[in-house]
C-alpha cells in the first residue's frame, strides 16, 4: 500500500514531466551521431545506454534484436518500438526517425534538424506558455479578490435570510474553494515541471529525512491546526481560536521549507556554473585524450561549487573508477537534476567514442536554454506572489475586522431577536470556522499555484503555505487587537439599547 502511494504520490512531489525526457533522447542522438554515421551502429548504442536514457534504452534494445536476429529492417524496428512508448512527444520523434530512415536520409542531418528545432521550441513554445499564464494570473488576482469580497458579503448576508446559516455558508466556502482550486489547476498545466533537485538515492541523509517530512508535514500539520481550532472554540477567545491553529501550521512548514530551500540553492549555484564547465570538459577531452586528464586542465578554472566536485572526480578517476560510474557520482553529488541528467549524457556519449567538444557544446546550449526559461519562470512565479501574499494578509485582517463586527451585530441582535426575528445572531464558533477554512483555502490555492509555475522544488510548496498561514495568523492576531477598540466603543451602545428595550 505505501509503494502504491509512494508512486502516484511521487510525481506530485518531485514534479518530473515526460517532456524532459524527449530533450534528453533528441540530446543524446545527437551526441551518438558524432561517434557514428551508420543508424544501425547508434541504435546498438542507444540500446546500451541504461545511463542515460533509462528505461527507453530496452526498447532500442529490443529494436537492435530484432534487426541482428530476425532480419527486421531498421526503420519497422523502430515503428514497433514507438508503439511501445506512452508518451505522444516520444512517440513523434521515433515515427519521424524511422520514416527518415526509410528515406535513407542520412543519421547526422536528420538529428541535427531536431536538434535545432528542439532548441528553437524550448524558447518559442515556452514563450507563448508564458504569456497564457500571464493572462491567468490576472484572472486569478480577479478572483481571489472577488473571493475576498463574497465571503464578507455572504457572512452578512446571511444573518438576514430565513434559511439555514450554517448551509448557506458552507455551499459558500464550498463554491470559493471550488474556484479558487480551478484556477490552480489551470495554472498549474500552464508551465511543464522544471525540479531542480534529483531523487537518487546518492542524496544526502538530511535531505532524504527533509523530503519525507515535506510530504507528511502538510496534511499532519493541517490535521493538528483542525484539531486545535476545534478544541479552543467556545473558550471565549476569538483571537487564540483563529491565531493558534495558524501559527501551529503555518510555522513548522515554514521552517521545512526554508531548510529545504537552502538545497535547492545549492543545486542551482552548479546549475549556473554548468554550461561554461561542461564545454570546457569537452574541450580538455578532445585535447588531453582522455576525462583524467581533462579534469587536470578543467581543476585550473574557477567553477564556483563545481570545483570541488570536479576534485572528487578526478580522484575517483586516478583510483581506477569506471568514467561512466565517476560522472554518474559527479551529477549525483551536486544535487541538480539538470546536472544530474547532463552528466549521464556526457559519459555514455565519451564511452560510445561521441565527439566530446561538439557533445558539450550542444549540451552547453542546452542548459543556456533551460536556464533561460527557469530565470523567466522565477520572475513570473514572482509576479504571482506579489499578488497573492498581499491579498492573504488583508483578507487576514479584513477577516479579524469583520469577526468583531458580527459579534457586535449578534449582540445587538439579541436584544431586539423577540421583536425583529427576521434576523437571526451569527454564533462565533461559526463565524471563526467560516474565516478559518476560507483562509485555508486561499493559502492553499496560492501555494500549490505558486509551486507550480515556479517548478523547482516540493519545498518551494511548503515553504509558502507555511509562510502565508503564518502571515494570516499574526495579521489577523494584529487587527483583532485593533479591531476590539470598536467592540468596546459599541458595548457602550448595545447598554443603553438593552435599557431602552427594558423600559419598553
Amino acid at each position: 500500500m505505501g509503494a502504491v502511494l509512494k508512486k502516484r504520490l511521487g510525481p506530485i512531489f518531485s514534479g518530473n514531466g515526460l517532456g524532459e525526457l524527449r530533450q534528453t533522447i533528441i540530446l543524446y542522438f545527437y551526441a551518438l551521431s558524432t561517434a557514428s554515421a551508420n543508424p544501425r551502429d547508434v541504435v546498438k548504442m542507444a540500446s546500451s545506454s541504461a545511463l542515460a536514457l533509462g528505461e527507453l534504452s530496452s526498447l532500442f534494445d529490443k529494436a537492435s534484436r530484432a534487426i541482428e536476429r530476425w532480419g527486421y529492417r531498421l526503420h519497422r524496428a523502430i515503428l514497433y518500438i514507438s508503439k511501445k512508448v506512452g508518451d505522444r512527444e516520444i512517440f513523434a520523434f521515433l515515427k519521424r526517425l524511422a520514416e527518415a530512415l526509410n528515406l535513407n536520409m542520412d543519421l547526422r542531418d536528420f538529428v541535427r534538424i531536431e536538434f535545432e528545432k528542439m532548441m528553437s521550441g524550448l524558447v518559442d513554445e515556452f514563450e507563448r506558455r508564458l504569456e497564457r499564464l500571464k493572462k491567468l494570473i490576472d484572472a486569478y488576482s480577479a478572483i481571489l479578490t472577488s473571493s475576498i469580497f463574497l465571503s464578507v458579503s455572504m457572512l452578512l448576508v446571511s444573518s438576514i435570510f430565513g434559511m439555514d446559516v450554517e448551509q448557506f455558508l458552507a455551499l459558500t466556502s464550498l463554491g470559493i474553494f471550488s474556484i479558487l482550486s480551478l484556477m490552480a489547476f489551470l495554472l498549474s498545466r500552464s508551465l511543464p515541471p522544471d525540479p531542480v533537485l534529483h531523487g537518487d538515492e546518492r542524496c544526502p541523509r538530511k535531505l532524504k529525512l527533509l523530503r519525507k517530512l515535506n510530504i507528511i508535514m502538510i496534511p499532519l500539520s493541517i490535521s493538528a491546526s483542525i484539531i486545535l481550532a476545534i478544541s479552543s472554540w467556545g473558550g471565549g477567545e476569538a483571537i487564540k481560536s483563529m491565531t493558534l491553529p495558524l501559527f501551529s501550521s503555518g510555522i513548522p512548514l515554514l521552517i521545512i521549507g526554508r531548510l529545504g530551500a537552502k538545497w535547492v540553492k545549492s543545486a542551482e549555484e552548479v546549475d549556473r556554473n554548468l554550461p561554461s564547465f561542461v564545454k570546457s570538459l569537452g574541450d580538455a577531452v578532445e585535447v588531453s585524450g582522455s576525462l583524467k586528464g581533462a579534469c587536470k586542465l578543467v581543476s585550473l578554472n574557477d567553477y564556483g561549487p563545481v570545483n570541488r566536485l570536479v576534485k572528487r572526480l578526478q580522484k575517483r578517476l586516478e583510483m581506477g573508477f569506471d568514467q561512466k560510474l565517476a560522472l554518474k557520482v559527479l551529477g549525483a553529488e551536486s544535487l541538480s537534476s539538470l546536472t544530474y541528467s547532463m552528466g549521464k549524457i556526457l559519459a555514455d556519449s565519451i564511452h560510445h567514442g561521441a565527439r566530446a567538444s561538439m557533445t558539450a557544446k550542444a549540451i552547453h546550449d542546452y542548459v543556456l536554454k533551460r536556464l533561460e526559461n527557469r530565470k523567466k519562470r522565477v520572475q513570473v512565479a514572482g509576479m504571482l506572489w506579489g499578488i497573492a501574499f498581499p491579498l492573504q494578509a488583508a483578507f487576514a485582517a479584513i477577516s479579524a475586522l469583520i469577526s468583531v463586527l458580527v459579534k457586535t451585530l449578534s449582540a445587538f441582535i439579541e436584544l431586539i431577536y423577540s421583536w425583529f426575528p427576521l434576523i437571526a445572531p451569527i454564533p462565533e464558533q461559526l463565524v471563526n470556522a467560516f474565516f478559518l477554512s476560507a483562509i485555508y483555502g486561499m493559502a492553499a490555492a496560492s501555494s500549490v499555484a505558486y509551486y507550480r509555475v515556479k517548478g523547482d522544488s516540493a519545498f518551494s510548496l511548503t515553504s509558502t503555505l507555511g509562510l502565508l498561514l503564518a502571515i494570516s495568523g499574526a495579521v489577523y492576531a494584529m487587527s483583532a487587537i485593533a479591531s476590539d477598540k470598536i467592540f468596546e466603543m459599541a458595548t457602550g451602545l448595545s447598554r443603553e439599547i438593552s435599557s431602552i428595550v427594558g423600559e419598553l
